[in-house]
């Protein structure tokens, strides 16, 4: 069976989680008897093709202002002609296009990862235009991935498909470290934030909690990895809440993120909203304690893994954090559970999972 997997997430994403879900699954799909998998990207910016683990047609280029949409738009005039010549039995488009690439009797399949744009438009410049072209894919495609029940049900709830036309694969998990780091030479503990903070990830509440928390800021710093520099409002309420020294924004490669992992004291994860949440994964992979939200597909992730709080009272928020830095059983114990609940989620199970919707296509 002849598997394609467009290039659309690849010529937007330099790196990040849709496209490492396409990265892992065209590797393994790839790899198993009886496949065969292609990622179609005539003009990608994508770095995990660049390891070659996924049989990858195209050029890599540099990322730049804007080149999302003009790579994407020259890849739309090349890709009809180059997926005949590829005679796939199953397209699997990577992100939402404004009409299918895939040869006429050829099925499709569509993931969807959350419904963010739907739930809360305020937070994206483009939400509208966005959730209109996820709308027409979920539409068009014969099978709707879906990476939780929770994921599943808003996409149910407010789009109205047939919950019959989805299924449920949930994420696996990788974060390689093969690659050096700089060294951490930190005065003080830390806790963690891993991703985006705008909006419905909740930080500006938690910036909130650990200036009140006398436990908290006295004896930790705050460590905010990814989602780009500090904003000018960030820095106005870091300044504003006396936290400055105290909070730190940190980028890097998978090495450096492991490295926090690993040091730091537990990774905060105050989310209103996440269609799954990998980096409640990756921590405890890393035997790094969580604490998290319990709202959306969060505890559909965590299980009994982590130390659960409502993300709309900041004072159960506080609390939360102040009981896990206090008490070193708990965090044990909290990382002997997440041993346990990482082996329900890995990437060769995604991929078992979904070669199954492939062969039933």
């Amino acid at each position: 069976m002849r598997v394609l997997f467009d290039g659309e997430i690849f010529c937007r994403q330099k790196f990040g989680g849709i496209s490492r879900y396409f990265y892992e699954l065209a590797s393994r799909v790839g790899a198993e008897d009886g496949f065969s998998s292609v990622v179609l990207a005539p003009i990608f910016v994508n770095d995990y093709l660049l390891r070659r683990g996924a049989d990858v047609k195209g050029l890599h280029v540099p990322k730049f202002q804007n080149s999302g949409r003009l790579i994407s738009a020259a890849n739309s005039l090349a890709m009809p002609i180059l997926t005949k010549f590829e005679k796939p039995d199953v397209l699997h488009e990577t992100y939402y296009c404004r009409r299918s690439l895939a040869p006429k009797g050829c099925p499709v399949v569509v993931t969807v990862h959350d419904m963010t744009y739907e739930k809360f438009p305020d937070s994206f410049l483009e939400a509208s235009h966005l959730s209109g072209l996820k709308r027409k894919a979920v539409m068009r495609a014969d099978r709707v991935i879906c990476v939780s029940k929770n994921t599943q049900q808003d996409l149910v709830d407010i789009f109205g498909i047939p919950i019959e036309k989805t299924i449920v694969v949930h994420h696996g998990f990788t974060l390689g470290c093969s690659e050096k780091s700089q060294c951490l030479n930190r005065k003080r503990p830390f806790l963690l934030y891993v991703g985006a903070r705008s909006g419905y990830k909740n930080f500006d509440s938690l910036l909130r909690v650990f200036a009140s928390s006398s436990v908290l800021r006295d004896d930790f710093d705050l460590l905010a990895f990814g989602g780009g520099a500090f904003s000018a409002k960030e820095n106005e309420q870091i300044k504003k809440l006396s936290l400055q020294g105290n909070v730190e924004q940190l980028s890097g490669n998978d090495a450096l993120l492991a490295n926090l992992y690993q040091q730091a004291t537990l990774l905060i994860y105050p989310s209103f909203y996440e269609g799954f949440g990998i980096p409640l994964l990756e921590a405890m992979g890393f035997e790094c304690p969580v604490v998290c939200s319990n709202a959306s597909s969060i505890p559909e992730v965590v299980g009994d893994a982590a130390y659960l709080f409502d993300p709309v009272d900041v004072d159960a928020m506080g609390a939360a954090l102040e009981a896990v830095v206090n008490s070193p059983g708990l965090r044990s114990d909290l990382v002997s559970r997440g041993k346990k609940r990482i082996d329900l989620f890995s990437w060769q199970r995604t991929a078992s999972e979904t070669m199954d919707v492939y062969r039933e296509l």
